[in-house]
């Protein structure tokens, strides 16, 4: 079965998931009255929200005070710090004794929204810190239309 999507409704009161794609319907069609299933909801990501974290990475980038060896951070090691200050890595022991991370994927398929709200908040306080202004301010200049 591929990727089913449900919408939520108020039936008689109750509130339930109804089948809101082809593949849905086919695989309830096939489900016996009163089964049990598992169900892994999520909801999906919002692409604005999305959008939205990537620019405020450009932002932050921008901005982002120079590096002690007159360098600039890139977008990229600044997503792949993001995801280890704010826990969104595995720690793992390397060959010489240090504990290095392994940043998780933040795209569609392994982050849903649900996830994706806590990452964005933690996010924004942390480049908010390191940019030396409030987070409020940062999230209002990230605005995307």
């Amino acid at each position: 079965m591929g990727k089913c999507t449900w919408k939520k409704m108020i039936l008689a009161g109750t509130p339930c998931l109804v089948p809101n794609c082809p593949d849905a319907e086919d695989w309830l069609k096939k489900t016996r009255l009163e089964q049990g299933v598992l169900i892994d909801p999520r909801r999906p990501r919002n692409i604005n929200h999305h959008r939205k974290f990537f620019a405020l990475l450009n932002l932050a980038v921008d901005n982002w005070p120079e590096l002690p060896d007159g360098s600039t951070i890139s977008q990229k090691s600044l997503l792949g710090l993001i995801k280890i200050k704010t826990g969104h890595a595995d720690p793992v022991q390397g060959a010489d004794g240090n504990i290095h991370y392994i940043p998780h994927s933040i795209n569609f398929e392994s982050m849903s929204q649900d996830e994706f709200d806590p990452f964005y908040e933690k996010a924004i306080q942390l480049i908010a810190l390191a940019l030396g202004v409030d987070a409020e301010t940062l999230d209002k200049e990230t605005m995307v239309v």
